[in-house]
């Protein structure tokens, strides 16, 4: 049946410890009631538009689902980069050619740091860690207060 629940699921079920249903919060059904109206909402969305902007869309609805507002824009707005997932597939291309396509997973992986460190080199890593050891001695040779003045 559809939108049934399955036997031993939900509020109130005997098959919910009272250990773990201590953990749950309560449902606030004000809170429930917002969700039940959102999906009962006619929304006034065109899914053709391609200029639809689903923050602002949220955003003039944040004072009738102020909860799903904010959860709604803390999903939306988290950003995005493949730069490094392109750079890692990239790399492993170089070291997965079609002569080597029967090296280990484990072997590929080794490769693949070892090509990371070489370049690490050419990244200054090491640079910041110099940088951190001057901060420190200079953060050290500091004075706390006036009295210790020279």
């Amino acid at each position: 049946m559809v939108g049934s629940r399955p036997q031993g699921c939900g509020r109130g079920s005997s098959s919910i410890s009272s250990s773990s249903s201590q953990l749950l919060p309560p449902i606030n059904p004000q809170q429930s009631s917002n969700f039940t109206q959102y999906i009962e909402l006619d929304s006034d969305i065109d899914p053709n538009n391609e200029n639809f902007k689903v923050l602002e869309w949220w955003h003039k609805r944040q004072p009738r689902f102020p909860v799903l507002s904010q959860l709604a824009r803390d999903v939306l707005t988290i950003l995005m980069s493949t730069i490094s997932l392109e750079s890692a597939f990239s790399t492993t291309k170089m070291i997965v050619d079609e002569r080597r396509t029967s090296l280990a997973l484990e072997m590929v992986e080794v490769l693949t740091c070892v090509k990371d460190w070489e370049k690490a080199a050419k990244r200054n890593q090491d640079t910041i860690r110099i940088c951190n050891e001057e901060l420190a001695e200079n953060f050290n040779n500091l004075y706390m207060n006036d009295d210790d003045e020279p």
